[in-house]
């Protein structure tokens, strides 16, 4: 069974049943973390003849998407930025698969919902993300719960596992932000609609072929 396949058919498995802490994710982190270009079919930047320069534009590739969790690509031109989100009430894995990536991580200040969508917030930091060091970035509920992903100058590719999925129904719906100030570590965050557009891209066939594979796992 391919490292892929493996983790599909993990995550169908424990998710959503396993809590949210760290030590609990380590049986999927250790699947995830070993996933390579290769094993995507991956042999050039995605966004090689995609529109760059504008750093508007990142394509999506879903490989599953399911009631229990989303498994996709997010591949980035050049300089282009995902601006400051959330993911209320979830828990997110994030590889990069080549390239490299900037992200700013913030959590909200007396959250004890996680469902928050305005007020202040503390920036936690920013983390530089390559291939080369194989990082798996864990997002929880209350922990770096909001960020901002800034590309370099070079093609990036980053391997998203999000769980449970975004779903308006259940008050998991994907809110951008800006700041309206900042002091020290501390901004206030405002919800806002970007100049931005996270768009699906079905132009690759391999990727296409592997959505269809995986999505027939139990």
């Amino acid at each position: 069974m391919t490292i892929l396949k493996q983790l599909v058919t993990k995550a169908n498995l424990i998710l959503p049943s396993i809590d949210k802490k760290v030590s609990t994710l380590d049986s999927l982190v250790s699947l995830f973390k070993e996933i390579k270009c290769k094993d995507l079919k991956i042999d050039k930047p995605l966004t090689l003849n995609k529109p760059i320069g504008n750093g508007k534009n990142v394509f999506y590739y879903p490989l599953v998407e399911n009631e229990k969790f989303t498994l996709a690509v997010f591949a980035f031109p050049p300089n282009t930025c995902i601006p400051t989100h959330d993911h209320p009430q979830m828990t997110v894995l994030s590889k990069v698969l080549y390239g490299s990536i900037s992200c700013d991580s913030f959590d909200w200040i007396d959250n004890i919902s996680n469902v928050k969508k305005q007020g202040k917030a503390i920036y936690t930091g920013t983390n530089i993300l390559n291939s080369n060091d194989e990082k798996v970035k864990i997002t929880l509920p209350n922990e770096n719960n909001i960020h901002r992903f800034q590309s370099g100058n070079e093609h990036c590719a980053v391997l998203d596992l999000l769980y449970p999925p975004y779903d308006s129904n259940f008050y998991r719906s994907c809110t951008y932000y800006r700041s309206t100030s900042i002091n020290g570590s501390i901004v206030d965050l405002v919800p806002y609609y970007p100049d931005f557009n996270c768009e699906g891209d079905s132009s690759n066939k391999e990727l296409n072929d592997l959505h269809i594979e995986l999505s027939k796992l139990k």
